[in-house]
């Protein structure tokens, strides 16, 4: 009788932590995808989903730099699980910078976390790779 008390409170338990786990989003290439693609396309109002929408001064900044350049193609480098709500991900980004055009390669430094109560994985953090 003691197992079996036992045993149902562990499966009692796994089924709770199996529900909360399972609201989780997973993360995706599709996150950067979508973040970096918004930039290329300057279609600046998406960023709202991967950045908070009330932190206005990132967006007019990330706005601001993008004005006189264009993104041609990015690509993900690296995707890498630091705990189970946040991620690295290094990316490359090909931008034409105006009035010079000059065409320049830039690394990426990202960082996404799960942002619980909003439900998704938002952009923590996004630096410039000096080191190329």
């Amino acid at each position: 009788m003691k197992y079996l008390l036992i045993f149902m409170m562990i499966a009692t338990l796994y089924s709770c932590n199996t529900a909360i786990n399972k609201n989780k989003i997973e993360f995706t290439a599709s996150f950067p995808n979508n973040y970096n693609a918004s930039i290329r396309w300057k279609r600046f109002d998406n960023l709202k989903a991967f950045i908070d929408a009330d932190d206005y001064k990132r967006i007019s900044r990330i706005k601001k730099k993008y004005k006189d350049s264009t993104v041609n193609s990015y690509k993900i480098l690296l995707m890498k699980k630091i705990t189970s709500k946040k991620y690295k991900v290094v990316l490359e980004r090909e931008e034409v910078i105006s009035p010079s055009n000059t065409l320049d390669t830039n690394t990426y430094l990202q960082y996404w976390i799960y942002d619980e109560k909003a439900e998704t994985w938002k952009l923590d953090s996004e630096i410039k790779d000096e080191e190329e």
